[in-house]
């Protein structure tokens, strides 16, 4: 069957439009009845765009490093709880985001601590991160990071109790980005 003009250049068209239009990503959802059970199962297997959907609840010992790009990590049907509970990742803390443009909502971190003194609730390695609505107490460092460049929001967040108590620790402790906004967070009675 010999293709018109119109024909060719209507499916040239469509291949170009699908080669254009960025894949979305999935849905990974977390929780005791949920496709995994804990919030490092679904981070460690998220492809670039994904969105993870944490239920509510008390994660003990979930910590994890993790490399996608243009990750959504947010608790749903309330606050997602990661509590260390004498673990952590790479050296570095409960969550250490690798991958770039990485979002974190709702979500409740305590109890990092690592040898060296500075365990993070989250340990930002990778370029650019945004952190809403979420709760950082009793860890070494609320958040602690800073790769060159990047920018980085904290909004509508609590940090308190954080610091190991030498002066070298922090409720927050960034360094070398190129933008912080840090806006409407209630920051108190840092270690």
């Amino acid at each position: 069957m010999k293709r018109t003009h119109l024909e060719v250049s209507f499916f040239a068209m469509l291949v170009v439009l699908w080669l254009a239009v960025p894949l979305a990503g999935i849905t990974l959802q977390v929780g005791p009845d949920k496709p995994y059970a804990t919030p490092c199962a679904a981070l460690t297997g998220a492809g670039a765009g994904d969105v993870i959907e944490i239920d509510a609840g008390l994660y003990k010992g979930d910590v994890c490093a993790f490399y996608a790009d243009n990750l959504t990590i947010r608790g749903v049907n309330g606050r997602a709880h990661l509590d260390a509970d004498g673990k952590y990742a790479q050296g570095k803390g409960i969550w250490v985001p690798k991958g770039n443009n990485t979002v974190i909502e709702n979500i409740e971190f305590s109890g990092a601590t690592v040898p060296d003194q500075n365990g993070a609730g989250i340990r930002q390695d990778g370029r650019d991160l945004t952190v809403r609505n979420c709760y950082f107490h009793d860890n070494e460092n609320g958040i602690l990071g800073g790769t060159a460049g990047s920018k980085i929001v904290i909004e509508f967040s609590e940090f308190a109790h954080n610091g190991y108590g030498d002066g070298y620790s922090h409720n927050l402790y960034i360094s070398r980005i190129a933008t912080l906004i840090f806006r409407f967070n209630y920051s108190h009675d840092a270690n």
